[in-house]
């Protein structure tokens, strides 16, 4: 009976123990393939699609708050239309979604291609995510999913929000939350793209 209950605390602890380390060491490999700017394997640790999801809702979003439409048609119908009509961000989304420009937003804060921000997002910290302590202050653990507000050291504004879920035993960049400067300035690129 001891022998029954010591294998089940066993498997608990490995368990727990999993379920806290395993994303940080996602997030690590995601960072070292940033920081030694390896496209290969920065590859390997996104779903691009599940990332252009997440992206396409804000950047509509922040459109039709820009163009006032939002205002027009109320905020439920806009925040309906903004998750429904991710086609509209294809201009942005097209010059967002590769690894090369991935790898430059998340390196140098600029997204790649011919988007150009005033002013850029911080940069993934490149391994250094601070204490522990820092790391957990920063996180949030859910099912399969993980989601960090990176860099710990900037203000909640200045911050981005990863958000990493296991796909096929592996962590993987599944969404990425835009400091609110960043939609306004995608917005803008996109109205100048496809007008108002």
């Amino acid at each position: 009976m001891k022998a029954r209950l010591f294998v089940i605390l066993a498997v608990l602890l490995a368990s727990a123990a999993w379920f806290f380390a395993s994303p940080l060491l996602g997030l690590s490999h995601l960072a070292r393939a940033v920081g030694s700017k390896n496209v290969a394997q920065l590859d390997e640790r996104i779903d691009f699609t599940r990332l252009g999801r997440s992206l396409a809702p804000q950047i509509v979003w922040a459109y039709l708050n820009k163009t006032g439409r939002a205002n027009l048609i109320g905020r439920t119908a806009a925040s309906m239309i903004a998750g429904s009509s991710a086609s509209l961000a294809d201009p942005i989304l097209g010059d967002m979604l590769n690894p090369e420009a991935v790898l430059k937003l998340l390196d140098t804060g600029q997204p790649g291609g011919k988007l150009q921000l005033n002013g850029s997002m911080a940069a993934l910290p490149n391994g250094n995510f601070g204490s522990l302590w820092q790391v957990f202050q920063n996180a949030e653990y859910g099912l399969g999913n993980f989601y960090f507000s990176a860099p710990p050291s900037a203000a909640a504004a200045d911050q981005y929000r990863l958000h990493m879920q296991v796909l096929r035993w592996n962590w993987k960049l599944v969404g990425l939350d835009l400091p609110e400067k960043v939609r306004d300035q995608l917005a803008d690129e996109l109205i100048r793209r496809i007008g108002r």
